[in-house]
């Protein structure tokens, strides 16, 4: 047996007696199925369950959705902490001021978040920004 090769045996046992010690040790934090069971009355094994194995060539469809929602997840942040400042519950407006300063031109890489490119001259469609006559979105020609 070379050296490396017993090297990885002594780390692998280190880490089988590592796994071993925390099954012994009891958690005192609230476990998920009783914290379900408790919020729904009723027990969390009997609810249905669905699961959808996701292909590895299919992650990069869920890293393109996980970056939407950071789009949107920054929207309504931004217009929580405006309300807040100003003690007041959260409102249209402050959605509104909060889209128009993500569609401000320092902004870019938000406004790709939202979906709607990094500018004009990206072609991308979606939200050209306040105050632009421009839709943003493919349709007909202007005059037809």
């Amino acid at each position: 047996m070379d050296e490396s090769l017993g090297k990885f045996i002594d780390e692998f046992a280190q880490l089988v007696q590592l796994a071993q010690a925390g099954q012994h040790a009891k958690s005192t934090a609230k476990q998920l199925l009783a914290a379900v069971t408790e919020h729904l009355h009723v027990p969390a094994e009997g609810l249905a369950v669905v699961v959808e194995d996701i292909p590895p060539h299919r992650f990069v469809d869920a890293d393109i959705v996980l970056a939407e929602i950071a789009g949107a997840r920054e929207l309504v942040r931004r217009a929580v902490v405006a309300a807040a400042l100003e003690g007041v519950p959260v409102s249209d407006s402050h959605l509104g001021s909060a889209v128009e300063v993500l569609m401000a031109d320092g902004e870019a890489v938000t406004r790709r978040l939202l979906g709607s490119g990094a500018g004009p001259e990206s072609g991308a469609p979606g939200f050209a920004g306040p105050g632009s006559s421009a839709t943003g979105f493919p349709g007909p020609a202007a005059g037809k």
